[in-house]
């Protein structure tokens, strides 16, 4: 039985494998039934991840320098930053600590940015606002400047699914996020991994210009021959999946949702939001049994991050499939 049931799942995690363009021209059903394997299977991805956590911890449990202690912390904080925000705050502050002892301005600027980012996803969003007022641009590169506005951004986003429908009220928050991006336009490059997700929200709209097409072309063959497993493959596949909404073109838009959440369960990222809003589409066209096992996941995974902005709107939803 134990044989029958690793093959299963080895069957499972093959078939979670399998590139984007394996499954072009084949409907969106395909698809679908792929994420379903990768969600069947993600507490194999989750063992792993614990597994790497284990190494590093070894690794941090004996005699370090400040700076090798300092790049082990970010380690740390990469592996948990969208797994739990609770542990990642530990290595930030230890690393706002270590920076202080170093005398690197820059690096405790710099994970002081992390810390609002944090705040910001754990839903503290005042507590975010505050940290991001004390942060000294001065001492920021351009990455790290980029860094800057994106976390306000991010920020923004969250502050509007606080508000809810209340358009008179999230009328200021987008004009902010649309002069916030034309600032972060000014330090980002091509070679960013996050370029063309970045430029894609800005071309978002549709009609577009020739420009916003040739993005969206790029930004599809990336997604396509993408391995979806780390987060820039999600956030490239969730702006995507954007794009062909504003063009109202459901099956593509549902597809690259599709996309972005299996590589958000593969690497882990318990700040879900793709699942969620696919949940949502399927409950709307009557896809009652799969819309509640996808937005069930999502509700676990905020509440063990915990993201208490995005489990309010979960349980907002939660509340319309029962």
């Amino acid at each position: 039985m134990r044989y029958l049931a690793m093959k299963s799942i080895l069957a499972l995690a093959l078939l979670a494998a399998v590139s984007v363009e394996a499954f072009a021209g084949n409907g969106l059903e395909p698809l679908l039934a792929r994420l379903d394997s990768v969600l069947a299977v993600s507490e194999k991805y989750i063992l792993e991840k614990e597994e790497r956590i284990d190494g590093l911890r070894k690794k941090l449990s004996v005699p370090l320098k400040l700076e090798d202690r300092l790049w082990l912390n970010k380690m740390m904080y990469d592996e948990y930053f969208c797994y739990n925000a609770d542990s990642a705050m530990v290595y930030v502050d230890e690393n706002i600590r270590l920076s202080e002892r170093l005398g690197r301005k820059d690096k405790r600027t710099e994970w002081a940015l992390n810390k609002a980012f944090l705040l910001a996803a754990q839903g503290l969003l005042n507590e975010a606002e505050k940290e991001l007022h004390h942060i000294d641009t001065a001492f920021l590169n351009k990455e790290a400047m980029y860094q800057y506005y994106d976390t306000r951004i991010y920020l923004c986003s969250h502050q509007v699914q606080f508000i809810g429908n209340r358009q008179e009220q999230i009328n200021p928050y987008y004009i902010l996020e649309t002069k916030l991006r034309r600032e972060a336009g000014k330090y980002i490059t091509p070679e960013h991994p996050a370029y063309y997700s970045f430029c894609a929200a800005l071309h978002r709209d549709y009609p577009r210009s020739a420009e916003g097409d040739s993005i969206k072309a790029k930004l599809k063959e990336t997604v396509d021959n993408s391995s979806l497993s780390t987060l820039t493959d999600a956030i490239n596949a969730y702006m995507l999946s954007t794009m062909y909404s504003s063009e109202g073109d459901e099956t593509n838009r549902m597809k690259y949702l599709a996309c972005s959440a299996i590589a958000d369960i593969r690497m882990c990222n318990r700040d879900i939001a793709s699942l969620e809003e696919l949940s949502n589409i399927l409950y709307v066209r009557g896809d009652i049994d799969r819309g509640y096992a996808y937005i069930s996941h999502c509700l676990k995974a905020a509440l063990l991050y915990p993201n208490r902005v995005r489990v309010m709107n979960i349980s907002a939803v939660m509340d319309k499939l029962q």
